[in-house]
């Protein structure tokens, strides 16, 4: 099953050569977002057939408890790293919908040590850090990781970082041996998981220098597919994989998200699909 919300769409004001204003034009008419690591993933189901980041998709469902088909035929849209620090200041903030789609809290979900498949960089107040392994100490997550030059080199040994996390899931790093302040709580998100892994300013190196990337989206997609329990994926099935406009579904809409969701703090009401009938 895969979580979809809807929402209304956003209005836009339009001008004819005459000057005269139609403001019930639908800004993003007939599109979704959806979530890099599901495009990432559906990509990857694809195979040799996979058409990139933004797609045109179709997707039939039934709803067995109304007795009712759902049908969605949008464009849909990545919310990349790159489109989250660019919509930062925006009154449609990516970062602020990807929060709320990422962050439901989790219940017996032990990440464990892990070897990255590939290094993960990141930049912070300008300087670039690689990250090399990820790893638990008693109740706290950590990533491994050492300072790197512009090109991805590194000169010094690699630390624990430790990752701790207020109410508001705030990124507060601490080295071994730190003193943690009580009321922080280490990675039991998705997003928070992303944060720690570089987030939308993750790098890879690129020509031969570091330059930003979706690097940390791939590494959270590995830890989705790794993570089983009791043969269920839990972070799989903690995200809404889709924020679908209202004009992207055609029949079936359920749970609709008022315009106001893009700017509160309100949880997203969603409807689960399975994802049999979805094709590109």
């Amino acid at each position: 099953m895969v979580r979809v919300s809807v929402i209304r769409d956003i209005p836009a004001s339009v001008w004819n050569f005459n000057g005269v204003s139609d403001k019930a034009v639908d800004s993003m008419d007939g599109s979704a977002l959806i979530l890099p690591f599901q495009s990432i993933l559906e990509n990857g189901a694809l195979q040799d057939q996979g058409v990139g980041d933004d797609k045109k998709s179709i997707w039939h469902a039934f709803h067995k408890d109304t007795c009712s088909a759902c049908l969605l035929k949008f464009a849909t849209y990545v919310i990349s790293n790159e489109r989250m620090r660019y919509s930062e200041l925006s009154d449609t903030s990516l970062y602020n919908m990807f929060k709320k789609m990422t962050n439901e809290q989790w219940t017996n979900v032990d990440l464990g040590n892990k070897l990255l498949t590939a290094p993960v960089y990141y930049e912070k107040f300008n300087k670039f850090y690689k990250i090399v392994g990820f790893g638990k100490d008693g109740d706290k997550y950590y990533t491994y990781e050492a300072e790197a030059d512009r090109t991805g080199h590194t000169s010094g040994e690699s630390v624990k970082v430790y990752h701790m996390f207020n109410d508001n899931s705030e990124n507060f790093t601490f080295l071994e041996g730190e003193n943690i302040p009580e009321g922080l709580h280490t990675i039991n998100s998705v997003f928070e998981l992303h944060s720690a892994l570089g987030g939308i300013y993750s790098n890879s190196v690129i020509d031969g220098v570091l330059r930003p990337s979706e690097s940390s989206n791939f590494a959270v997609t590995d830890f989705m597919n790794k993570i089983n329990i009791n043969g269920h994926q839990p972070l799989k099935e903690s995200v809404i994989a889709y924020l679908a406009n209202n004009s992207a579904v055609k029949r079936g809409a359920r749970n609709i998200n008022q315009t106001t969701t893009w700017n509160d703090n309100v949880p997203l009401s969603f409807m689960n699909i399975k994802s049999y009938g979805l094709g590109v």
